[in-house]
């Protein structure tokens, strides 16, 4: 669970609750939320790729100002063991997407290592090419858990956002009236709705075995 915050001059008081239910017999599947984005780094699982605004250094989360479509890719590549135990094949139950105002759409895919029978070795698992900053859910798959789409070890996750940092984005276009600016700013990673992200939130599900 995670409830966002973000500081504002009329703070009233957090009436926030949740309630939280045992059972008395373990259950048949586990569950796992996987929240992953805001690559910075062009090395590692996880990493950025170049794009076509980067800097001569290298690739960089970086949105110019007056760009329409820009766009930042990466990659995640799940890991075969994670410390001494084997990542299991799971299957995906539910899939969202995040960016902030400028986010005009987001597509998340998957690219098997060893696809299993009837999965294919490419699949796009989302796609929001009208993206909306006031309207972010996640997408559940209509099916029962063993036909949903499989990750396993060794498959990569390919995720491709795109920006519209003009004042033709009215979201844009409202921020710089909100801030007084002439002009949109340059937008660089980060937690505030005037920085950018680049996140998928992906629900995945598994058989339960005896040592959960």
């Amino acid at each position: 669970m995670q409830v966002h915050y973000h500081p504002h001059a009329n703070t009233k008081l957090d009436k926030t609750s949740f309630e939280l239910k045992t059972l008395p017999y373990k259950p048949g599947y586990v569950a796992q939320v996987l929240v992953v984005g805001n690559a910075e780094q062009s090395t590692g699982i996880f990493r950025l790729l170049p794009g076509p605004n980067d800097p001569a250094s290298g690739p960089a989360f970086f949105i110019p100002s007056n760009v329409k479509d820009h766009t930042e890719s990466m990659v995640l590549d799940v890991p075969t063991k994670f410390g001494n135990v084997d990542v299991p094949e799971q299957q995906i139950y539910s899939v969202g997407s995040h960016m902030h105002w400028a986010g005009v759409d987001m597509k998340i895919e998957i690219e098997r290592k060893n696809p299993a029978e009837g999965q294919p070795a490419k699949e796009c698992l989302l796609g929001t090419p009208k993206y909306d900053f006031n309207w972010q859910r996640g997408y559940t798959y209509d099916e029962v858990p063993d036909k949903l789409p499989r990750l396993g070890p060794g498959d990569t996750l390919r995720y491709t956002c795109k920006y519209d940092n003009t004042s033709s984005n009215r979201y844009v276009s409202q921020k710089m009236k909100d801030e007084r600016l002439a002009s949109p700013p340059d937008i660089k990673l980060g937690e505030t709705t005037l920085d950018e992200m680049c996140v998928g939130a992906i629900v995945t599900v598994r058989r339960a075995t005896f040592v959960d």
